[in-house]
């Protein structure tokens, strides 16, 4: 038989039953499993089919693939079956999904128009204050994809929302730096060129010290970090990847790589 575990909180009594979590949030009964709450989320982007390949106390690995691509993904979640997030997520979830507002991870509705869908198509009757709490939420949960045992990216969505000033000032620095890596690489081979007219061996000289400033300035562009997430915003974190090569990218970006923030 199952067990259950009572717990007492501020916002009331909470009943679990294992494998299934059944409990009492403010008044509403729900009841959800990790696996379910998995396919729920992932179904935003592309709704792909999820087959459950391991699932422990804290962790659920799963198979993630899509009829129109050959390159399946693996996942890893850590969570609880005591511990998911709102269930209330996956009503905002399905709701993006079955009008395709995720393009990549990117939400692609202000906030306004996707809580009138809400309230219109789907007569939920949250106020604007609930729903700002649970898309709040939802754009915190993140599902790591796995290669090789190792975490390389995730599944996730953010609000395509525009820089504010402190982060227009250090786009600005970024754009700068960015820029000056990208002259002093093309500008390389015409001034080894220029510099041979002169000398051949202050050429060689040149020619040595130029790839060393290009690979101090090259590693300072790359390791720069993005004023919105904290990442690399020019590349995706290498200690997180199994292999580098599958991951780069050429040249300085005008966007980060792990949130989308744009210049």
């Amino acid at each position: 038989c199952s067990a259950f575990v009572v717990k007492e909180s501020r916002e009331g009594v909470l009943l679990f039953r294992m494998p299934f979590v059944r409990c009492l949030i403010r008044g509403e009964a729900m009841s959800l499993r990790r696996a379910d709450f998995l396919r729920g989320y992932l179904a935003m982007f592309g709704n792909p089919t999820v087959r459950i390949t391991k699932e422990t106390f804290d962790v659920v690995e799963a198979h993630v693939s899509w009829p129109d691509d050959d390159e399946p993904q693996d996942i890893r979640w850590q969570a609880t079956d005591t511990r998911l997030p709102d269930p209330k997520c996956l009503e905002i979830a399905s709701c993006i999904a079955s009008k395709d507002l995720v393009d990549i991870k990117d939400l692609t509705v202000p906030r306004e128009k996707l809580y009138g869908l809400l309230v219109r198509e789907r007569g939920l009757g949250w106020s604007y204050d609930t729903f700002q709490s649970v898309l709040d939420e939802l754009v915190t949960i993140k599902i790591p994809t796995v290669y090789k045992g190792r975490e390389t990216d995730a599944f996730f969505i953010h609000e395509s929302k525009p820089p504010n000033a402190e982060e227009m000032r250090v786009l600005q620095r970024i754009r700068r730096r960015n820029i000056g890596t990208l002259v002093l690489f093309f500008s390389f081979l015409p001034a080894v060129i220029l510099v041979s007219r002169f000398s051949t061996s202050t050429s060689v000289v040149f020619a040595l010290c130029y790839v060393g400033l290009l690979g101090i300035v090259g590693g300072l562009t790359s390791f720069v970090k993005c004023p919105r997430c904290g990442e690399y915003f020019n590349m995706l974190d290498p200690l997180k990847l199994d292999n580098v090569l599958l991951y780069w990218v050429p040249g300085p970006l005008n966007h980060c790589q792990n949130c989308d923030l744009h210049m």
